[in-house]
């Protein structure tokens, strides 16, 4: 028994490594050239690449767990894709859609999208996984405002005998809310909230600016 134990001891990490390989992904444009400084990353892998000027990374360590995220530079919004019997990708920047193909089984995978969250940005998503039930509990989690007793602010603000109401405004997709906190409270349904944006100056939206604005802006 002691012996089978032993065996099994040293064939078990043997068998996991074995499942794991490496992943080549090329990423090219519309004209077929090389795309370069794409960020590549796995998870729950944590394997993290970029291309070069070739457009191509291999990524080591991939196990059929793992799904991959594809930044191009400058895009807002990450591509994702599930590595379950992928060994190759290939994708083309100029694609609109999350798609990408592989070379080896010469079929199509399709993919997701996911917004990149940014240095300073909330992650929506998050915040609800967290707890929040409403559009107050999120404002609640923004650094720059102060929410109390149904009202909200931003930090730091000035009230004076000329000016006292210090609330900004919300505007949703382009449309102001009247009623405040309260009716976007309402009205917002944060599941469909794609991201959130705080304004100190928001006398692009008239008068009622003056105080700042949070635009909201749903998902399409």
């Amino acid at each position: 028994m002691r012996r089978i134990s032993l065996l099994m001891a040293l064939v078990l990490p043997i068998f996991i490594t074995a499942q794991e390989r490496d992943l080549k992904i090329t990423v090219t444009n519309l004209k077929s050239k090389p795309v370069r400084s794409v960020k590549l990353e796995t998870f729950p892998g944590k394997e993290k690449g970029i291309t070069d000027k070739s457009g191509i990374c291999t990524l080591a360590g991939i196990t059929d767990k793992d799904s991959l995220i594809v930044i191009y530079p400058g895009a807002d919004m990450a591509l994702v894709f599930s590595l379950e019997g992928v060994n190759e990708l290939q994708f083309n920047s100029s694609k609109e859609e999350p798609v990408g193909y592989d070379p080896v089984k010469k079929n199509w995978i399709s993919g997701n999208t996911r917004k990149i969250i940014k240095k300073g940005d909330l992650d929506i998503e998050a915040e609800i996984k967290n707890g929040a039930t409403n559009l107050e509990d999120i404002l609640k989690r923004m650094p720059s405002l102060m929410v109390t007793s149904g009202t909200v602010s931003l930090r730091n603000a000035v009230r004076t005998n000329e000016n006292p109401d210090i609330s900004p405004i919300i505007v949703v997709d382009n449309f102001v809310v009247r009623g405040g906190l309260s009716e976007a409270n309402r009205t917002v349904n944060i599941n469909l909230i794609e991201s959130i944006t705080v304004e100190k100056d928001g006398t692009l939206w008239g008068r009622d600016g003056v105080n700042g604005a949070i635009l909201i802006k749903l998902k399409k």
